[in-house]
């Protein structure tokens, strides 16, 4: 960080899921500093940096992660560039937050989480879900007990997708897959982390019926997850990319209480408990929790290290659909 405090910040990606991240940094100025934007594209790079007011623009990330002015970067990228550009930066000394999915595998997420520790830099996953106001009330309640024991949780993701938002989205070899690793990863996400747990089990079936993608477009997972006093109970997961009645939702049932909980609200018993504030604001909660991490030298919510708990049951799910068997962890 410079003298003064602030973050310098260099966002390497500069498509339109960027602009979320753009829009956060203007709003915490006093914080962080947008010091370069980064794209292949020389015109683009150029263009959303001086929309945003960044220092400067440039098409080459090594020379970026070079200059004393970048404390952090913001990677806003196809998922098979976030290991190696998340690798990169963690042996400069530089920050990450990574847009999910974390990796490809299972592998390049450890390797990821390594780097980071080698180097003393903090890698952060943007699961931005875990930052909206609903879910974060969910977990507390959950974890001050409020709901009893838990004995159940079940979470849809169903949507309709008639083609993918950028040409790399359709690839497999790209992206690891499509609904699960671009959509469903946020659903799996929450789950966990709203319950502060782990997959021992994965059972998974997936299949493709459109022709736009080469990817999974169904996908439904069964899993046994336990909460740190090794407790287990059953959870299930379904997405597709082909439903027009679309459906966000997850249920989580304890013994005193059942909350359903969407991207909107918070339900107890079928009574509203809260009200999620707008979308924008997980991205601001979001990045100003990567900034005051670094800044107090601290693991993060949505740490490489907890958010590899997802990228588990997304690897473990591809393996099991593959083989048709269940995939069990220690």
């Amino acid at each position: 960080m410079t003298s003064n405090g602030k973050l310098g910040v260099s966002v390497v990606g500069a498509g339109n899921h960027a602009v979320n991240h753009l829009r956060v940094i203007q709003q915490l100025q006093g914080d962080i500093r947008l010091v370069s934007v980064v794209d292949t594209v020389p015109e683009r790079a150029r263009q959303v940096a001086e929309t945003y007011g960044a220092v400067r623009w440039s098409t080459e990330y090594e020379e970026e992660l070079a200059k004393e002015d970048v404390d952090a970067v913001i990677l806003s990228l196809p998922p098979y560039l976030n290991a190696p550009y998340s690798i990169a930066a963690c042996r400069r000394g530089v920050h990450v937050l990574c847009e999910k999915p974390m990796a490809l595998t299972l592998q390049q997420g450890q390797e990821m989480i390594q780097s980071a520790q080698e180097h003393g830099v903090l890698l952060m996953i943007a699961h931005n879900h875990r930052f909206d106001s609903s879910s974060m009330v969910a977990r507390k309640m959950i974890l001050d007990g409020e709901i009893g024991e838990l004995r159940h949780i079940s979470g849809d993701l169903l949507t309709y997708v008639k083609q993918p938002s950028t040409e790399w989205r359709r690839s497999v070899e790209r992206t690891g897959g499509f609904v699960l690793p671009l959509l469903g990863c946020h659903l799996v996400d929450l789950m966990l982390w709203v319950t502060d747990t782990s997959a021992r089990r994965v059972y998974c079936e997936m299949s493709w019926r459109a022709s736009e993608w080469e990817g999974e477009d169904e996908v439904s997972i069964t899993m046994s997850l336990v909460d740190g006093h090794g407790n287990e109970f059953p959870a299930t997961a379904r997405m597709s990319a082909n439903v027009a009645h679309r459906r966000h939702e997850t249920i989580i049932g304890g013994t005193k209480h059942t909350l359903t909980l969407s991207r909107a609200r918070l339900v107890k018993d079928g009574e509203v408990v809260h009200e999620s504030d707008q979308s924008s604001m997980s991205f601001y909660r979001q990045m100003q929790e990567f900034f005051r991490a670094i800044k107090e030298d601290r693991s993060s919510i949505s740490s490489g290290t907890d958010a590899l708990r997802t990228l588990e049951v997304v690897d473990a799910a591809f393996r099991s659909a593959k083989a048709h068997q269940v995939v069990e962890y220690a």
